[in-house]
């Protein structure tokens, strides 16, 4: 329901009218615009779904895989120092390594400016584990796109999605789980290509 509400304020500050609107939601975005589009179907105009996973869909071990477990601990343990838990997230969402260091500062700023604290981020995951939305196909259009190489997310919990929901995807061959943040040119590709 925020989300809703805070997407109705911007269009109405903006001015923007009737136009047609859609969607970019990467991961725990994707599952909030699930639940919306399944209550609100006339609200989107269709929805781009990044690397997003379902409770009961999925395991909890494809959801999240056993292999960023001991990132989430050096980020708890890490909660005092910016730069260290902010250099733990990108290792676990990226697998562009050139951009490591340059992420984890950018990101480290962003925090010092809004930070957030652990139990928000705990709070996060466990509303992940718990959200299985209606397996009947959404009235509103979906694009799929996933990573061959997700080490956070296993990319099978897109391919499970896309088979039940009958939509299209596209699988990146290299990216980590945050796509837009190692190829945002793919996503705007694959994007545009699905909307012609």
């Amino acid at each position: 329901e925020f989300v809703r509400t805070e997407a109705e304020y911007t269009k109405t500050k903006m001015k923007l009218g009737a136009i047609k609107t859609f969607i970019l939601a990467p991961s725990l975005g994707g599952m909030i615009a699930a639940d919306w589009m399944a209550h609100y179907p006339k609200d989107l105009s269709g929805a781009i779904l990044i690397n997003t996973s379902f409770a009961s869909w999925s395991t909890f071990w494809q959801r999240l895989q056993p292999q960023s477990y001991r990132h989430i601990l050096q980020i708890v343990l890490k909660e005092k120092d910016a730069l260290a838990r902010e250099s733990e997230v990108v290792k676990m969402v990226s697998n562009d390594r050139g951009m490591f260091s340059t992420h984890a500062k950018n990101w480290a700023k962003v925090f010092a400016a809004r930070p957030i604290h652990i139990s928000t981020i705990l709070r996060q995951l466990l509303a992940a584990r718990d959200f299985a939305p209606s397996k009947m196909k959404l009235e509103t259009p979906v694009l799929l796109l996933n990573s061959a190489q997700d080490r956070m997310v296993n990319p099978q919990c897109s391919e499970i999605i896309q088979k039940t929901w009958d939509c299209p995807m596209f699988t990146h061959p290299w990216a980590g789980h945050d796509i837009p943040l190692d190829d945002p040119d793919w996503v705007i590709e694959k994007t545009v290509l699905w909307y012609e």
